[in-house]
């Protein structure tokens, strides 16, 4: 990659730019002053930032990749545990608490507590 100077001129116009002058525009110099030196170090460092945040991403999709699959085991898990027994599978028992059976006859007891004197 190689990189190329612009000499085209830049002019400033209020907050914007642009390579057309306008009125009350003031011309700027937006030539690159860095070293060659300087360039190929930025471009090197540019280009690992680019493999390193390649990698990155490629390790992040395979991560989400992972987790949908595992998301959807466990959901067809869940799936296949909820569903009703098979005609010739007995269902499971469940555990009630038996239930009393009600008394024949009722006795009035009086609940407010007794005085001692």
């Amino acid at each position: 990659m190689t990189t190329g100077l612009c000499h085209a001129q830049t002019y400033r116009c209020g907050n914007s730019y642009s390579a057309t002058p306008c009125a009350d525009g003031t011309a700027i110099d937006a030539s690159d002053t860095r070293t060659p030196a300087q360039q190929k170090a930025a471009l090197a460092s540019t280009q690992r930032q680019q493999t390193q945040a390649s990698a990155l991403e490629k390790d992040r999709l395979k991560k989400e990749a992972s987790a949908q699959k595992e998301a959807k085991q466990t959901q067809q898990h869940t799936v296949n545990a909820s569903k009703a027994p098979a005609k010739n599978e007995t269902p499971t028992k469940q555990h009630h608490k038996p239930q009393r059976k009600p008394a024949e006859y009722f006795t009035a007891k009086d609940a407010t507590p007794k005085k001692s004197d």
